[in-house]
């Protein structure tokens, strides 16, 4: 979506075509102006929050849950629209973070407060956040059925970028299900809508795509692309990913110096957004680094501080990698009873992931 003045937002309840087309706020507007603008005003609290949702993750997060609180307690169908839009803000900023059990429960409070019927869009964003968090957690069935749904409310010419999230999230279900070669299809689809934020996103999925169907060279073209589309939008969220598999494209094409920094400048952004998802999946690949280095300590060291983040989000599908990644730095080690136990431990989350 294209930068603009916010010129108004009517204080009754919106319609979910009019919501999206007002959540624009004036480029370089200061804080201050911004709380002078929305004080008192939960709707447009929401569209700030919104807006914003891809630069400033703390303001955003910080207007969504005042403009919950203002909302609370009220039943009337325009506050709960107020209250349903902010909660699903929150949830979407959980899920980047990597906050699997907040995002969850956010989603499926938003349920609770917007319909399908009056406001298919912000539904349908919220069935591709449902999408992520079912299968970081190993449950593929859920998440495409989340994102199935999702995509029967999206349409494109009225909120693209509901429709783009929902395509990436099918993607990625597609990546890890094997299906390479479709989840390519859905990649190209969504590359044709996507603009600003969006389109960094796109990109940076098409180059873990492509790094993971063994396409290095142009999987580091997209990467690249990715961060001077990130830098561009100034888009923090997407910044760390973007420099993740940018570093593990260099990574294999032995460019290790470079793929370092991209690591660094990743886990510095992720540390400081708080983003748990994005460290995690950056210390994976930084230790992969190591490990192709023959610094077999720094890669131990690396995955298991990877695999401790990511038990503690309940983030199935990356522990079990973890582990197996553990095993095989144990077994290359002389250290059988750590390898064993390792491999035990990939054993058991593989069958959680089934069941």
């Amino acid at each position: 979506m294209t930068p603009g003045r916010l010129i108004f937002l009517p204080e009754i309840g919106l319609r979910p075509n009019e919501y999206h087309l007002s959540m624009r706020v004036a480029p370089g507007m200061t804080n201050s102006a911004e709380t002078a603008q929305t004080t008192g005003d939960p709707a447009l609290m929401n569209a700030v929050a919104w807006s914003i949702r891809w630069q400033d993750r703390c303001r955003s997060t910080e207007y969504a849950e005042a403009a919950r609180a203002m909302s609370a307690g009220n039943t009337s169908l325009r506050v709960r629209a107020n209250l349903g839009r902010a909660v699903l803000t929150l949830a979407w900023q959980a899920k980047w973070r990597g906050a699997f059990d907040d995002a969850l429960s956010l989603a499926l409070e938003t349920e609770r407060h917007i319909s399908e019927a009056d406001y298919p869009d912000e539904r349908a964003h919220n069935y591709s956040i449902l999408g992520v968090v079912h299968y970081s957690r190993g449950r593929l069935d859920l998440a495409s059925s989340s994102t199935d749904r999702g995509l029967l409310l999206a349409d494109v010419t009225r909120d693209a970028p509901a429709f783009i999230d929902l395509l990436s999230t099918r993607a990625s279900i597609l990546r890890h299900r094997g299906d390479s070669g479709r989840a390519g299809l859905v990649l190209s689809r969504a590359e044709e809508v996507a603009e600003g934020p969006d389109e960094a996103r796109i990109q940076h999925n098409i180059a873990r795509w492509l790094l993971e169907d063994g396409e290095v060279d142009k999987a580091t073209e997209r990467a690249e692309r990715s961060i001077d589309l990130a830098d561009r939008h100034k888009c923090r969220v997407i910044a760390p990913y973007a420099n993740e598999v940018h570093g593990a494209a260099l990574s294999r094409r032995r460019e290790f110096d470079a793929a370092e920094q991209a690591f660094a400048t990743g886990l510095a952004i992720a540390e400081e957004d708080r983003d748990v998802r994005a460290q995690c999946q950056i210390l994976r690949v930084f230790g992969a680094m190591e490990d192709a280095r023959g610094n077999s300590d720094a890669a131990l060291a690396l995955s298991e501080r990877g695999a401790r983040i990511a038990a503690r989000m309940g983030y199935l599908l990356w522990q079990q990698r973890f582990a197996r990644d553990c095993a095989l730095l144990h077994e290359r080690r002389g250290d059988l009873k750590a390898a064993l136990e390792a491999h035990k431990l990939a054993w058991t989350l593989s069958d959680k992931r089934r069941n």
